[in-house]
Formats: C-alpha cells, structure tokens, sequence
C-alpha cells in the first residue's frame, strides 16, 4: 500500500500545467442536443477548449436537422495522468454572455439510481471565472456530461477553457486501529448548521461502495455521520456540501437518498457555490475516531466565491502491536425487539497465536438499553478464530440507529486490545418478512390485513410476472377441499399489488399476478387439491416502493351438489312391440369435494316397472367406463296407453348430496295392419284396438296389402352378347352417347314394382328408367326421392361411349314363353378415364323378374362410385348391392319380383289323410293307397306317424290312439 507524497503531488501538477502548450480545439457535432447524441471530446488536458453555437435549450431536436436553439451536450473525458487529486475547471467565455453551462448527471430515489437526465451543478455569475463549472478527478480519465445552452441573443459561437488544478489533500496525523471507524462533520460559528456531504475512497482513489452520508441516519442533523469496520490503509475523504455527487448510490443508513449521482465513475462534483456573499467562508470540522480514543477534530473550510468547492482530508488506519478483531452481528441491520449473534474474528499479535487469547469481551449495553458496561464473554467457535456471543435481545424500544460495540481481546502474551464495531438497529420488519415465517390464513372471514412499510424484499420476492416488486410478506394457506380459490388484494389502503403462489418456501412458482385487480390491485385464482399447503407472497409494485396498509382475501371455492342430463334412445316407441330403451344419465359430479361413489337410478312405475340401476362400468350398453355417463336398458312391453312418460333420475354421491332430473320419454300409438281372428279379414288399427278385437298385429305402418318388392340373389345364368345383333343406342334431343337417352318398346308387357311397363327409357349413363328418360350422369344412392325413378340400374356412373364401345339393345324369345329385353353397354369406358372398359346388360323378363349380367368392368374406384339396383316410382323403395362386390365382374344377380298381396292370409289346416309317399317318406299331397299302408302300419307300431290328430287346432298331441285312427278313416274317405 503506497501514500502520495504532497511534493509528488506538485511535481504531477507541472506535468499536467506542461501539457497546456498542446491546447487544442475541439468543435461540437450537430445535432448533439442529449446525452446519447452527445459529442465526444476525448484525452481534454489543461488549456484545450469547447466550441459550439447555440440559441436555445431545446433537448427534443431532429436526429437529421441541425437545430440552431437546441442545447449542446459534451462528453468529456480528460487525459490520463499520474494518480492524484485534480480540480478540473471548464471557463465559458461567449459575446454577449447570456450562455449557460451545467455539468449533468442522473435522477436518484430512495438509493435507486434513475435514469432521468439531471442538472448537478450550473456554472454561476459570482465565481471568478464567472459561469465555469469545475468536477475533480484522480487522473483517471475521468468522464462527465457538459451542456452549454443560449438565448436568442446569443448567435456567436461560445468557448469553453479547461483548467485543470492539483490538489493536495489535508492529511490526519492521527494512526487509526482497523475495525470500526466513525467520521462526522459539524459546523463552527456562522457555519454551526453546515450541511455536508462526503464519500470515502481507498488508496487508489476508488470509492469505497456504501461508504458515504449526507444527513445523519435517524436523525435531523444535516451534517454528516458514518460508521464502517475499515481494515488497515489510506484512505482519502471527499467531503462538499450538500450537494456532492459521484457515480454511487446512496447507503441504506443514509437519512437523504435522494441526491442526483454522476453517470461515470472517477469524477466527483459538488453543487454548491459558497457562500453567497463576498467574503464569508465557511468552516467545518471533521471528527475521525477508531471507537476506542476519540481524536482530535480537524478544521476545514469551504472557500468564498467558489463554484463546487471539495475538500480531501487524507488519514491512515494502522494495525495495533497487539490482537485485533473484526466485529460484526448477524442478523445487521437487526429490528428493535428482535435479537442478533455477536463474532468477533480475532487475529492474534504477530509475537503471539490464537492459543494465547484467553477471553473476548464485548459492551452491548448499546443493544440492550442496561447501563455501560454491559460485558458479555464471547465463547471461542471450536479451533477457528471467531469468537461468539449468545443471542443478545434488543427492547422493543431501543432507539433506531447505529449502535457502537467496543470489544476486548485478553491476549496473554501482549495483554489486552481493543476494537469496536457497529450494529445497524431499525424498525423490525413484520413478523411475516420471510416465508419461513410466513402467517398461516385461511379462507374467508377475516381478511389478512397489515402494512408492510417495514418489510424487506428477499428470495422470491420479484417473480416472474412482475420484476419490479419490493417488501414482500408471506402467508402460509392450507386448502380445506380441492376446487378453484380466489386470491386477491381487494380494499387495500395501498393502491398497486403484487400477488405471487409458490408450493414451498423457495420452491416452485404456481401463480402470480400484477393488476387483474381493481385498478392496479391484485387477483388470481389457484386450482388446489384437498389439504395442499401453499405460500403465498404479497408485495407492492416497484423496486423502492413504500409499501402500506394491505387487505389479502382468500375466496374458498363453493360446494355444489351433483347434476345431470338424462336421455332416452330412442326417445320415443310405438305400442306395438316390446322394446328395448337405453337411458343414459350424464353427470357433472359435485365439487368441493369432487363427488365420488356416485350412484344413478330411474323410477319407471309409470310404465308398470320397477326403478332401474344406471351404470358406468364399461359394460353394455355402457359405452366407456368411469366416463360419468351413467346407462341401463328398459324393456318396455307392447300395448302400453300412448302417452308422455317423463321418468325421474336421482343422483347420489358418497358425500350424501343428491341431483335429480326428467328423462324425457313417450309412447305413440302404432297404427297398422291387424289380422282378425278369421284368419283373413284385415283392418287398419291401433295395436291395442287390435289386440282388443283379438287380432293379430302385423306392426306399426303395415298396410293391409303387402307391396311388391324384389329379392337379389346371384345366377348362373350366361351373358347373351347382342352387340353385333341389338340395335344401336341413338339419343334423342340434344343428348349424345355421353349424356342421352332414347325411348325404346320393350316387346312385351312387364311390371316393375308392379307398374306394368312396354317402353323403357335407356340412358348412356349405365341404366334403364320407366316413367320418363334421364341423362342424369351423376349418381346416388337408392332409394331417394330424388330423379330418376322406377329405374333398373345396370351400373349407374359417368359412362361416355362417344370415343369408344357401344350401347344397344334386343328383344329376344317369345311373348308368353321366353320374352325378355335386353339393354347392353359393350366396352364402354369412364368419362375422361384412361384404360376404362365396362360391359354388361340389364335383362327385363315378361314375368317382372331382372337380371343384371356382367362381363368384364372396371373395379369400383371409391365407395359409392356405382349405383346397382332397382328402385320403385315414388324413389321409396329399392333393393341395391354395392358395387364393391362386383369387382371386375363375370357374374349375374337376378332380381326376382315378389309381387304384391294380402297381408292377412288364411292358414289350412293339416291333411290328416295325407302321410306318406313324399320326400323322406312324409306327405306328398296326394291321398291314396300309398297313405293308407304306411298309416295301419304305423298305427300298429305305435309310431309317431300315426299321430295325426287329438292336438290344439286338430293337429297331433304326442299319443298313438283311438282318436287318431277315426279322424285317419274320415279324412282318407273324404280324399284328404
């Protein structure tokens, strides 16, 4: 550690003076009306000069446009030189002389460097040169902001002179012990209230982070107090008025934190021009003391007629011959009522070793408020140096401030030594400060209020969704049942909150939110299962906010009872049959807690059943399991009253709350075709009107006459090629073999779904229709309302035989016989499809009866490519196959027409007579000596062919008889 001598000091200022004869200029850069559009001036020494024009202050100039009345920003950085102290002093000299200049800096709250552009010092009219401005350095290549503004008077270029001065500082001749120092200032005489400001530096001219005062901590007095533990050294005190500035923030024991700071480090400014008369100056004393011998106060003196006066008082701290200690207290700053560990880190005296300190003694009598002394012994921590207190409790009323801790070490080789130490006393933080000692809350009524004024800000404290947050407190909450819980800062005196969740203390973010509140006030809400523990963070917006009164509600989620939507399917039945109802209950469980064991039933007395158990098991006709969908099945009989029958559905879970609802249900009445007890007379009436006349019901929507229809069946039967002896599709119209049709005459009569038919309509388009003709070449599905109709459709699709193939057609056989029609689409491709080949025919018999007959065709590209079939007139009725299962073809299907009847037809009773000669020896419908044979025969064998008679309707009974034989006789004369 090395001390700057004054005559190396005076020697740095000749070099520096010398450097004067290398005076440059250095010209401002349009626009340069703020800091970040400053112009550089770089390596300024002494006698070097600023020159610009400006008119103006305006600082809100165009990037592009040089504005004549914006203000000019510099940003100077001097010339290195050897390690010192330097006033700096930059002359305006202007004609006329209406310019301003300032040195500028940056905004500061509660120690919290800003960003605003600030004045620090302006250059004032008393100060000789008048308007300069002066900021100090240690050879550094300090920086700082400079700004020269004008009038409208003042169209002449400006200039600006550096001067630079050394300074050689006081020096204390007092030697300092390490460990804690105190430093004051106080004013004398006029000057009794002086309001200082100062910052202490290293010996390398570095500002020691912390370590500077305005205002005493605690207190109104303006002057100037600190306490820090210092190690051995030089150290140099900068110390102006109330005003001075470098580039730290304000210390936390600091009572004015709010002074503007430099941008750059190394350069220190004072605002002050003092004093304001001509003569006075102003003289202040600077008290320094280790904490054991109070020193004498050295003198100083604020200069008259100077702009940004500093003074540098410079003293030593040296190591004592004996032990020493460093002291300090955890927690420091500690709160009053609260508590704090002394340790003590003793070294031992170079002739001695830690064996040799036999006891450490501290004087807490600062801490506890008893009278001085108040000694306790510190206890050694195993081998290591540090020596430790027991717990020291502070009253509730201590006084707020720093608290000076003298110390002995009883060394028993260099006998005892002293130190001292500070201890930081404050307000205590509430008692939730941490989330290790989080209030437990619960939800509801009361709210948690309180104010965290006091708070700090710790881990945690700034989460993600708001980083600019400060003096949180913690609560612990429990969740009661699982649901949604509202958290929120509703009613709080304070105006802007921060919320934030965490699942532990240092654990993971849940949630957290800024301003979902009212105004700027905070809300969320949490998903939480049953008896989940959380933390819960509340903390005001900003990083210096000052906290206040704050009200956390806590809205537990609300119980609810299980509900459901009940469905039939069908929903509605007709009488006329027994059938089968799914119901199927869906249900939202209840919350809070989540319903469980949940049971459904529905009561169907109204329809003469008993209550059904829904399920939700997975098993049929449950669909999924555990789905909350709960089902069954009713079997409801025929003949029951048409009518509404809204059937009632309770739901009950294991937490013993209930739900219900209606399942919408209803019967109507089946009308139909009903076969009275005659066998053959056939009414149209309700199922129960039927049942009562003691009919039999042919089912809801039957007719009394059965319509025709056909069957579809696959045949042998061969392809009849007529394409080298039918005649030649020609369309009529404006068709053509792409899209046409043409009228032909069948040759015979025929019935499709029992219309008869001598013309039929042949299309290119793969069919054949009756009642009119269709190009239609876009197919669908059968039966539709939709045209065309009463069709036979060989293989409907977009066939186009304009390029390729050929499309005719053939009456072959004869009427009566073997008459049948036959339309053949030989080798006809797909529209516009490459490699396409499709023959087949549709074949029309007299009889009604159809055959499709196919030879080679194109394999169906898509479902639903094809239409096969045969449709009615209506488009109600059809029979169809998809055209997948033809494939490529070679086969026939036969479409037999099964023609239209009664509905009602009787049945004859058994031939009693007629038992043999048939098939497998049974009847062959002809009564004769054959019959009479195998019947005496088995009646004499007791074999159950002789069973004909004695049963319900005259049928067998299961007994060989008497009565079987007589009914035999009469039947065998009568010829049956």
């Amino acid at each position: 550690m090395q001390t700057m001598t004054r005559s190396t000091m005076i020697v740095l200022g000749l070099i520096t003076c010398a450097g004067s004869a290398l005076a440059a200029p250095f010209n401002e850069v349009e626009p340069n009306d703020s800091k970040s559009t400053a112009t550089p001036v770089v390596g300024m020494t002494s006698g070097d000069t600023i020159i610009g024009t400006t008119t103006g202050t305006s600082t809100s100039a165009s990037t592009t446009t040089i504005v004549p009345n914006s203000a000019d920003y510099f940003r100077i950085k001097t010339a290195a030189a050897a390690l010192g102290i330097y006033r700096h002093q930059l002359g305006l000299a202007s004609t006329p002389s209406g310019h301003t200049a300032t040195l500028r800096g940056l905004s500061q709250s509660a120690g919290t460097i800003g960003t605003t552009d600030t004045t620090v010092q302006t250059g004032s009219a008393i100060t000789n040169p008048a308007r300069a401005v002066v900021w100090y350095g240690f050879g550094k290549q300090e920086e700082i902001y400079y700004r020269a503004t004008g009038t409208a008077s003042t169209s002449l270029p400006y200039t600006a002179t550096l001067t630079d001065t050394v300074i050689l500082p006081a020096v204390s001749g007092a030697t300092l012990q390490p460990g804690t120092i105190e430093i004051r200032t106080a004013g004398v005489g006029t000057f009794a209230g002086v309001d200082t400001d100062f910052w202490l530096y290293d010996v390398n001219f570095n500002a020691i982070p912390a370590a500077g005062n305005d205002d005493e901590f605690g207190t109104s007095n303006v002057s100037g107090k600190m306490i820090r533990n210092l190690a051995p050294g030089t150290y140099t005190l900068a110390i102006g008025q109330w005003q001075f500035a470098n580039n730290q923030p304000a210390p936390i024991d600091d009572n004015y934190r709010s002074g503007f700071v430099l941008d750059f480090p190394n350069a220190v400014v004072d605002n002050v021009v003092n004093p304001s008369g001509p003569t006075s100056t102003g003289t202040f004393n600077v008290l320094i003391s280790d904490g054991v011998n109070p020193l004498a106060t050295i003198p100083l003196t604020f200069a008259a007629n100077t702009v940004g006066d500093v003074k540098f008082l410079q003293f030593s701290v040296i190591a004592a011959a004996g032990a020493t200690g460093i002291g300090s207290a955890s927690p420091n700053p500690v709160g009053q009522g609260g508590s704090t560990v002394l340790t003590i880190a003793v070294t031992p005296a170079p002739s001695s070793n830690l064996g040799n300190v036999t006891q450490v003694t501290a004087d807490v009598s600062a801490l506890t408020g008893n009278a001085s002394p108040d000694n306790v012994i510190l206890v050694r921590s195993g081998a290591t140096a540090n020596w430790l207190s027991s717990s020291i409790s502070l009253p509730n009323a201590l006084p707020i401030g720093l608290k000076n801790i003298p110390f002995i070490i009883t060394d028993s080789i260099t006998g005892p030594s002293s130190g001292s130490f500070s201890v930081t006393v404050i307000v205590p933080p509430p008692a939730n400060d941490t989330c290790d000692t989080a209030t437990a809350v619960s939800a509801g009524s009361p709210a948690a209020t309180g104010n965290n004024s006091l708070a700090t800000t710790g881990t945690g404290e700034t989460p993600v969704c708001q980083t600019s947050s400060s003096k949180g407190v913690w609560f612990s909450f429990t969740a009661g049942v699982a649901g949604n819980y509202v958290f929120n800062t509703e009613s709080s005196a304070q105006v802007d909150t921060v919320l934030a969740l965490y699942d532990s203390c240092g654990g993971a973010l849940l949630a957290c939110d800024d301003d979902a509140g009212t105004g700027t006030l905070s809300a969320l809400t949490a998903n939480l299962a049953a008896n989940q523990n959380i933390k819960v963070m509340l903390s005001s917006f900003g990083v210096a906010a000052t906290g206040g009164g704050y009200t956390l509600n806590i809205v537990a989620p609300t119980p609810t009872s299980p509900t459901g939507v009940g469905t039939a399917t069908p929903a509605s039945i007709n009488n006329g049959a027994a059938t089968n109802v799914t119901l199927r209950v869906t249900v939202t469980p209840g919350q809070v807690p989540t319903s469980t064991g949940t049971t459904v039933t529905v009561a169907t007395a109204a329809l003469g059943l008993g209550t059904i158990n829904l399920r939700d098991d997975g098993v049929a006709p449950d669909l999924t399991a555990n789905d909350n969908i709960f089902s069954g099945t009713m079997l409801v009989p025929a003949l029951r009253a048409a009518a509404s029958y809204p059937l009632a559905f309770n739901i009950l879970d294991a937490q013993a709350r209930t739900g219900n609802g209606i399942i919408a249900f209803a019967i109507t009445d089946a009308i139909g075709a009903c076969c009275l007890a005659n066998g053959t007379s056939c009414v149209v009436v309700s199922a129960i009107a039927c049942n009562t006349q003691g009919g039999s019901f042919s089912g809801a929507a039957t007719t009394c006459t059965t319509p025709a229809t056909y069957t579809l069946s696959t045949s042998g039967d061969a392809f009849e090629d007529i394409s080298a002896t039918g005649t030649a599709l020609v369309p009529s119209g404006m068709g053509d073999l792409d899209e046409g049709f043409q009228s032909v005459p069948l040759g015979f009569t025929a019935s499709v779904y029992g219309t008869p038919h001598t013309t039929g309509f042949v299309s290119t388009n793969g069919f054949v229709s009756f009642d009119a003709g269709f190009e239609a070449f876009l197919n669908g599905t059968i039966p539709s309302a939709a045209t065309p109709n009463a069709a036979i459709y060989g293989l409907w699709d977009d066939l186009d035989a304009r390029t390729q193939g050929s499309i005719k057609y053939q009456t072959l056989g004869t009427p009566g016989t073997d008459a049948r029609f036959i339309a053949q689409w030989t080798n006809v491709p797909q529209y516009i499809t490459v490699g396409s080949s499709n023959t087949f025919q549709i074949v029309l018999f007299e009889n009604g009866n159809v055959q499709l007959r196919y030879g080679t065709i194109d394999a169906e590209n898509a479902s639903g490519d094809y239409t096969i079939g045969i449709e009615n007139q209506a488009g109600t009725a059809a029979v169809s196959t998809p055209g997948a299962g033809l494939g490529t073809g070679s086969r026939t299907l036969t479409l037999t027409a099964i023609a239209a009847g009664p509905t009602c037809v009787p049945t004859l009773p058994p031939c009693v007579a007629d038992v043999a000669g048939g098939a497998n020896g049974g009847p062959d419908g002809i009564v004769d000596g054959s019959d009479f044979i195998a019947f005496i025969n088995a009646f004499g064998a007791s074999d159950p062919l002789a069973d004909v008679a004695g049963g319900a309707n005259g049928g067998p009974d299961g007994i060989v008889d008497g009565s079987d034989f007589i009914a035999f006789i009469n039947a065998f004369g009568a010829g049956c």
